[in-house]
């Protein structure tokens, strides 16, 4: 959350999310050369729901619910879990030692309808964490989960991740081959370069569905409780910005527009004659 500037997401507690089975010993994963060369980006996901499915479970409050789902999922991903260590040839592996994950709890007090009427882009980002790797990442989490309970927003999960991938495979595998090649003598990679900006970049996720069904939301918790909305926004974008074109929910023909651009390209965008004639429906504006 941004220092100095008022919010009206409120955040209550931070806590340590752990596997439920402990991981082997001495278990590292080693990162690709695009993990690499992605460095300098995060992904932040923003699941919508219009109910909170944690309500209902063994516990008494939702929180310790999905702590409970949350810890025997993370049993299938080990380096979720782990913490980013330098291998001996100076390059980033993920040393899997059951250290967790973070999450955090927060709460806000509108409704869904009016928060993706109203918020802006600089508000949404207070429902996930945003914090810069610091030097030494021996006890910094790559992935945190923000949760907001008993909140008439009804229920977000954010997500937010290290970072991010999204070329076709033929492109993917031509990129791997030039970072490959850019190994120093002692087998370090080279150094991590802004893959987004200074040109404006465009990133199509056609790819995100499978049988004419959005991936991104078929997220559910519940059986038919799919989210209202799924926001992504990549950090440290520079220069012209980024667009990114996804699928919508439930529909075949209509997609999701994400703009991160200086704010007075957004202007000239939200009235340009050729887009109002498609009658968006505007999220995340600012129009309150």
């Amino acid at each position: 959350m941004e220092e100095g500037k008022g919010s009206r997401v409120r955040v209550h507690s931070k806590l340590r999310v752990m596997s439920s089975t402990p991981i082997e010993p001495n278990k590292v994963h080693k990162l690709s050369a695009l993990d690499h060369a992605m460095a300098l980006h995060t992904l932040h996901v923003i699941f919508y729901y219009r109910a909170n499915p944690f309500h209902e479970g063994p516990m008494e409050l939702d929180l310790d619910n999905l702590r409970i789902t949350l810890s025997d999922h993370l049993c299938l991903y080990p380096p979720v879990t782990g913490r980013l260590v330098r291998d001996g040839e100076g390059n980033w592996e993920v040393k899997c030692n059951d250290a967790g994950i973070r999450m955090v709890r927060a709460s806000v007090g509108v409704t869904v309808d009016e928060w993706l009427r109203s918020a802006d882009a600089s508000e949404e980002r207070d429902l996930t964490v945003w914090e810069n790797m610091p030097q030494d990442p021996i006890y910094w989490s790559p992935l945190r989960i923000q949760a907001l309970e008993d909140s008439e927003l009804g229920h977000v999960v954010a997500l937010v991740h290290k970072h991010v991938t999204g070329i076709e495979e033929g492109e993917f595998w031509s990129a791997v081959d030039w970072f490959e090649s850019q190994k120093g003598e002692k087998g370090k990679y080279a150094a991590p370069f802004r893959m987004y900006g200074p040109e404006l970049t465009c990133i199509s996720m056609e790819h995100m569905s499978c049988a004419d069904e959005s991936l991104m939301y078929s997220a559910m918790f519940r059986e038919e409780e799919r989210p209202v909305h799924v926001s992504y926004n990549v950090g440290n974008v520079g220069g012209k910005g980024l667009i990114m074109v996804m699928p919508s929910p439930g529909d075949r023909v209509g997609r999701t527009v994400m703009l991160s651009l200086p704010e007075n390209q957004i202007s000239i965008l939200s009235q340009d004659e050729a887009i109002m004639e498609l009658d968006p429906q505007m999220l995340i504006s600012g129009r309150r």
